[in-house]
């Protein structure tokens, strides 16, 4: 509660509103600005094109002459009811200039790097603004100063300051907190007037940042669904071509930024797009050629782009299995699995994660950011593309040297994250962004334990316990992921189960002289068998209030690894229980 509220100020609801205002509010119901040749709209402009070649004026007014009232400061202000009420209890009274500042920075040199729809200038001047306008209104009163608190908080950028804010408090805690829920549920009546006000590419900007806070809380649907509406207003507004985004952003600066908008929706959602296993609205070829030629003074940008078609091809190769043979199949894989190697070959050095040897000859040797970024890219595609061949046991093994790396990729990948985790707070400080890839690992690893003999099995045992190990660690500072590692700890007899399942299949093959050697037997289990009896826990999460915003290195503290002992979890945790969720 800020200083300056009254007892007994409460947020008027949108009926309210409606009730005190008399009508309802207006909205805009300008039609996209972008129009393709199948709509009617295209066929008017061209058919007004070829009148004004032959010196004729055109037959066909413009759609958006003389339609409606030009949005103004006003206008937006008027739906918000009430808002000197609401000016009182903005949650931005209660965060100081420099933790502001100290998140700002957060997210610059880490979300803000793969995509950076914000210019650290923009959130600066803008959080200037807004706390000098409030140390004003401290000091000399609202009655004198009010006028320039509304201008600051009533506006685009204190809205996606608010959310950026939001997102470095939820990454902090790991989940939901307090002070972040109420800064972004202060934006809430924005966002969702989107879907009637777009509001251009502030709303673009608005609808990424909302999906990424909802990311941070683990909210699959949510986070897929705002950055799909993301991605209708990208099209609707013509940013995929470079004509329409020249003709409607002249002015040099603010092109740069509505092509940024454009390539930080089109990341995230192709990301998002895998994670569900849903289509995603951008496809490559609706994207004019050429915006890819536009330099940025992002350094992974070009990169990352070239990493986003590969995932769409990675997309692609996944949801259409049934249409070819097997044999047809694994050549794609190995063909895609081909372009993913040289995609990360082709990066310069200092971007590539160093070889493991080196990890131990060198101790200076530290793994950055930007580092860990492309090689979780990389990782995450192979991972994916070879999943078809552990899901297909009969046929794998009889391809067993594609089973063999679809294995090893896995394992690699893992033993990869823990030395990432031991050597650097990464993956302790970006949980969310790493833990996709750490499922996605596991999975095939569990895919290939559960359908393959004792041999192979064996082989993989070190990097089952590594994954738990990490993952443990991870869980118990993020609250988003505690719910998954309540549901991976039905894992911890599995060993068992499988030697024991093992030892039966051994004996019944010994009694039968046609037996195949009971080595190389593929024994299948239920997921009954894998997740016995699985207690559905309604407890809450404990979210710890937001107190202090020092970016320490260290998070949380760093666990020796003992695979020999790892698996007796009887005792460690009792989290609630949520279904396996993919991201970041």
């Amino acid at each position: 509660m800020s200083p300056l509220s009254l007892p007994g100020h409460r947020v008027p609801t949108r009926s309210q509103d409606l009730v005190l205002n008399g009508s309802p509010p207006e909205f805009s119901t300008n039609s996209p600005e972008f129009c393709g040749p199948s709509s009617n709209e295209y066929t008017f402009n061209a058919v007004n094109g070829n009148l004004r070649a032959m010196g004729m004026q055109s037959a066909i007014p413009d759609k958006h002459s003389g339609s409606g009232v030009p949005s103004t400061s006003a206008g937006r202000l008027a739906q918000y009811g009430p808002f000197v009420k609401l000016l009182t209890m903005d949650p931005l009274w209660d965060i100081t200039r420099e933790d502001a500042h100290i998140l700002i920075d957060d997210w610059c040199e880490g979300l803000g790097t793969v995509y950076p729809i914000l210019s650290r200038r923009t959130m600066v001047d803008t959080a200037s603004k807004v706390f000098d306008s409030l140390d004003l209104v401290r000091s000399e009163g609202l009655r004198e100063r009010g006028g320039s608190v509304v201008e600051a908080l009533f506006d685009h950028n204190a809205n996606k300051l608010k959310i950026v804010l939001a997102i470095g408090m939820a990454k902090l805690a790991g989940g939901r907190e307090h002070q972040a829920q109420r800064l972004f549920q202060s934006t809430s009546e924005a966002v969702e007037g989107l879907i009637w006000n777009p509001e251009g590419i502030h709303g673009i900007q608005l609808l990424f940042l909302a999906a990424m806070y909802h990311l941070h809380l683990n909210e699959e649907v949510r986070t897929c669904r705002c950055i799909a509406f993301a991605a209708r207003l990208c099209l609707e507004s013509g940013l995929h071509r470079r004509s329409m985004l020249e003709k409607v952003f002249p002015n040099t600066a603010e092109c740069t930024e509505a092509l940024q908008a454009f390539w930080a929706v089109y990341m995230l959602e192709r990301r998002l797009s895998l994670g569900q296993g849903i289509p995603f609205s951008i496809q490559d070829s609706y994207i004019d050629r050429s915006l890819y030629t536009i330099e940025t003074t992002n350094p992974l940008q070009a990169t990352l782009l070239q990493w986003t078609r590969l995932a769409g091809k990675t997309w692609h190769a996944l949801n259409n299995q049934t249409e070819k043979s097997y044999e047809s199949r694994v050549d794609d894989i190995n063909y895609l699995d081909y372009q993913i190697m040289e995609w990360y070959g082709n990066l310069p050095e200092h971007l590539q994660l160093a070889d493991s040897s080196i990890w131990t000859q060198d101790e200076r040797y530290q793994p950055t950011y930007y580092h860990s970024i492309l090689f979780v890219r990389k990782a995450h595609l192979r991972n994916l593309i070879y999943r078809t061949v552990l899901q297909s046991p009969v046929q794998s093994h009889r391809h067993e040297p594609t089973l063999l790396k679809a294995i090893e990729i896995s394992k690699e990948t893992i033993r990869t994250m823990l030395r990432l985790h031991e050597q650097t707070p990464l993956i302790r400080t970006h949980p969310m962004f790493f833990h996709q890839l750490l499922l996605t690992a596991f999975g095939n690893l569990l895919l290939a334990i559960v359908s393959t003999g004792p041999k192979i099995r064996n082989s993989a045992r070190e990097e089952f316990d590594m994954f738990l190990h990490l993952f443990q660690v991870l869980s118990s500072k993020c609250a988003a992921l505690r719910r998954t590692w309540h549901r991976l700890q039905g894992l911890r007899d599995l060993h068992a189960k499988l030697s024991h399942s093992d030892r039966s299949t051994q004996t019944s093959c010994l009694d039968n002289t046609d037996a195949i050697t009971a080595g190389d037997v593929a024994v299948t289990l239920s997921f009954d068998d894998i997740f016995p009896d699985m207690p559905l826990s309604t407890m809450e999460d404990t979210v710890q209030p937001f107190n202090n915003l020092t970016m320490a290195s260290g998070g949380l503290p760093t666990l020796n690894y003992v695979p020999e002992n790892f698996l007796d979890l009887d005792n460690l945790f009792d989290f609630p229980f949520l279904s396996i969720t993919s991201y970041a």
